[in-house]
C-alpha cells in the first residue's frame, strides 16, 4: 500500500480503492474509526474500509469485501471466532493497541456496518466501465458481400 496517496494500490500499482473519496457510497464515524463503504475499482465488488479517526489513513486501512463478510458475522448477526481473530490482527495496522477494549470497539464497528455492506447496490455503471478498460482487439465478422454480421470488442 502506498501511504502517500489517498487510495490503495494493487501489486501492479493500479488504484484499487479510493479510500474515503468522493466515489464512496457512504462514510461514517463510530467509536474512533472512520468507515467508508465503496466499490472495488477492479471488479465492482462492495467493500467496507475502516481506519482510525485519530491516526488517519497513514496508519493503515482495514478492508472487508462483500465476498468475505460471512467470515466476520454469522447469519444471526453475531461476530464469528474468525472475525474476532481478523479484527485483532488488524488493530496494529490501524495504530491501535492489542487490548480487549480496542478489540471490542473495532468488532462493534464492523458488526454495525456489515448490514450496510450487504445491502449496497451494484457498482455504478461508470465505475464498471472504467474498470473494464479499453478493448485489446476489435473483431468484425462480414459475409461474402462485405456486410457486417457481428462486431465484438475483447
Amino acid at each position: 500500500m502506498n501511504l502517500n496517496q489517498s487510495y490503495v494500490v494493487s501489486a501492479s500499482g493500479a488504484p484499487v480503492f479510493g479510500v474515503g473519496g468522493a466515489g464512496a457510497f457512504a462514510t461514517h464515524t463510530m467509536k474512533g474509526y472512520v468507515v467508508s463503504l465503496e466499490w472495488d475499482e477492479t471488479d465492482g465488488e462492495p467493500v467496507m474500509l475502516v481506519w482510525s479517526a485519530m491516526a488517519g489513513r497513514d496508519a493503515g486501512v482495514f478492508g472487508i469485501c462483500l465476498s468475505s463478510a460471512g467470515k466476520y458475522a454469522d447469519p444471526s448477526g453475531k461476530p464469528t471466532d474468525e472475525g474476532l481473530y481478523e479484527c485483532g490482527m488488524a488493530l496494529p495496522l490501524l495504530g491501535r493497541g492489542l487490548t480487549p477494549i480496542e478489540l471490542n470497539a473495532l468488532v462493534d464497528v464492523v458488526m454495525r456496518f456489515i448490514p450496510e455492506l450487504l445491502m449496497m447496490p451494484p457498482a455504478p455503471r461508470a465505475l464498471r466501465k472504467a474498470a473494464k478498460g479499453e478493448a485489446l482487439v476489435d473483431i468484425t465478422q462480414k459475409d461474402q458481400y462485405d456486410r457486417v454480421i457481428k462486431e465484438a470488442s475483447i
